[in-house]
């Protein structure tokens, strides 16, 4: 790209003139809501390959849920996001305080290079009892690793498309567990 048009690319983008700021080489980052932390970015129309768009039918939405996680009565969201490197990707709930005012907790981290996001979906749980991996005996289960776990409000799975290792996210005792529903 030519290095004087850069500048000009840049101040355009500031004044909300349609043009791009970032050249070809820097990946898109998208930031539609307050809350998303700066370096994070929403998946795109772009992201959908692999299992999220083979089961974009069944799950248009795979990387955002929202939900009552906490018991408070707000509404609140949880989102796989991207950082703006596309090196990392992340699982984040932000918890809605009210008046727009949201706590950022980032649940999991994940290096792009071991495990590509498009393999993984949220879904919301309700208030239920599931048995865990080690409650339907895939082994025994650890000490402070429950063989059942009673969702109080909204809960989620943090799942991988069409195979085991699907974890239950759940906030209990004023924080976020993570337990293993299948192997």
């Amino acid at each position: 790209m030519n290095r004087t048009l850069i500048p000009l690319l840049v101040v355009a983008s500031l004044f909300g003139l349609g043009i791009p700021a970032a050249d070809a080489k820097t990946p898109h980052c998208e930031r539609t809501k307050i809350y998303i932390p700066i370096g994070w970015c929403e998946p795109t129309r772009a992201d959908y390959r692999g299992d999220w768009l083979r089961f974009k039918k069944e799950t248009p939405i795979p990387f955002h849920i929202s939900g009552y996680f906490n018991g408070d009565g707000q509404k609140d969201e949880a989102w796989i996001l991207f950082d703006e490197h596309r090196k990392n990707w992340g699982v984040f709930v932000f918890l809605n305080q009210g008046e727009g005012h949201f706590t950022t907790l980032q649940i999991d981290d994940t290096r792009f290079e071991d495990l590509s996001p498009q393999t993984t979906q949220l879904q919301l749980l309700d208030n239920t009892v599931h048995e865990t991996a080690c409650g339907k005996g895939y082994w025994e289960c650890a000490q402070n690793e429950p063989a059942k776990v009673k969702i109080k409000n909204n809960g989620f799975l943090l799942s991988p498309y069409e195979q085991g290792g699907a974890q239950i996210v759940y906030w209990e005792d004023g924080q976020f567990k993570k337990v293993f529903l299948n192997d």
